[in-house]
C-alpha cells in the first residue's frame, strides 16, 4: 500500500508485506512496513519516527488477547525494525492464524494484519 497524506489515498501494490501509512501519523510515525506477509517463523516491523517518541508494540490474537510486548520505550527519530519471531510472553510457539499488531507512537495509534502460515 501506498499513501498520499495530502489527499489519504491508498494505493495497492502487489507484494509480499503489508505497506501502512495513515494520516493519522503524518506528524509523528510517517509509515510502518510488515514483512513477510503472510510468514511462517516471524515477521519484521519497520517504522519510521521523524521526531523522539516513546513507541509500544504488541501482538494480538483474533480474540483480543494480548500475545507479547515487542518493544515498549523512547525510541530517537528515524527508521527502526523490530522482529517477531512468532512466540509469545513465555518464549513458545504460537499456532498459525491471523494476528494483530499495534503501534503506538506518542498518542498516535495504528493497527496491522498479519498471517502466520506454519
Amino acid at each position: 500500500l501506498i499513501s498520499s497524506l495530502q489527499t489519504g489515498s491508498l494505493k495497492i501494490n502487489s507484494g509480499a508485506g503489508s505497506y501502512v501509512v495513515l494520516r493519522s501519523f503524518a506528524q509523528d510515525l510517517s509509515d510502518v512496513y510488515v514483512y513477510p506477509n503472510p510468514a511462517r517463523t516471524g515477521t519484521t516491523i519497520s517504522y519510521r519516527l521523524d521526531k523522539p517518541e516513546y513507541v509500544n508494540i504488541k501482538i494480538y490474537n483474533v480474540l483480543g488477547e494480548e500475545v507479547t510486548t515487542l518493544t515498549d520505550e523512547l525510541q530517537s527519530e528515524g527508521l527502526h525494525e523490530v522482529r517477531w519471531n512468532a512466540t509469545d510472553m513465555s518464549d513458545k510457539l504460537v499456532k498459525k492464524g491471523i494476528y494483530f499488531i499495534k503501534v503506538k507512537a506518542g498518542s498516535d495509534i495504528s493497527t496491522a494484519k498479519m498471517m502466520l502460515t506454519r
